[in-house]
């Protein structure tokens, strides 16, 4: 049986060992439909305890930092439920049904408002963990210039991208939104830098190669300028 199985037959367990108890406990003349309704409130928050890690929210991306945001928040949850159910378990056998039924529903609202809540903070921090996750552009293109510095024996190639691949290792790491569209360009530069080389093998097509590599040079040279730019308006 899976985790998710297991943990699902330890809340029905706990369901169960609630019920259980109290009709061992409580005599027959105390259970009402308050009561009963109490009862089934406080069974089902008893359950969560083990139930509540099935239901972390899970991140689109296949990544934990959804489920390591939702632990601390949910557990709170699941103790304030837990405390609260088992105050209104034992308010309903004492005859106060005004005060259980209400606290049975401001229990049931906060539980549900709490949940809907934890799950649009998961989808932020998925959305944020989406952003930084993996290596940066910037990573990429050096790991990418390097790989090519090995695929050439010209020299006058070799120091260019030398060259351009410094010039990248200094180059911001990291960029708002809003200078994807330039990221792309050098993307498909370094595309085009490297079918010239590939070319170059076999047709000495070194000017093309080395206009390709001032190229990305200039790009950069543009995507800095979008960045202090991007600074200097925030």
């Amino acid at each position: 049986m899976s985790g998710k199985g297991l943990l699902t037959v330890s809340a029905l367990i706990g369901v169960c060992a609630i019920w259980g108890i109290a009709y061992v406990i409580v005599p027959d003349r105390l259970w009402s439909n308050t009561s009963i309704s109490a009862a089934i409130f406080f069974s089902f928050a008893f359950g969560y305890i083990f139930f509540s890690p099935v239901v972390l929210p899970k991140g689109k991306i296949g990544k934990d930092a959804p489920i390591i945001g939702a632990i601390g928040p949910t557990s709170v949850l699941v103790t304030s439920l837990v405390g609260w159910a088992g105050l209104t378990f034992v308010l309903s056998f004492l005859g106060h049904d005004k005060i259980t039924w209400v606290m049975i529903i401001l229990g049931v609202s906060g539980f549900i408002i709490s949940t809907l809540v934890l799950r649009v903070a998961a989808g932020i921090i998925d959305k944020t963990a989406s952003q930084t996750a993996g290596p940066s552009s910037r990573t990429m293109w050096k790991s990418e210039i390097d790989a090519l510095l090995c695929s050439t024996d010209d020299a006058v190639v070799i120091s260019a991208l030398s060259n351009l691949s410094e010039k990248i290792q200094f180059s911001a790491s990291a960029l708002p939104k809003s200078s994807d569209i330039i990221n792309l360009d050098i993307d498909s530069a370094i595309t085009n830098l490297r079918q010239s080389l590939e070319s170059e093998r076999s047709s000495s097509n070194l000017q093309h190669v080395l206009s390709n590599i001032n190229h990305i040079s200039l790009l950069l040279d543009r995507r800095e300028s979008i960045l202090m730019s991007l600074r200097n308006k925030s």
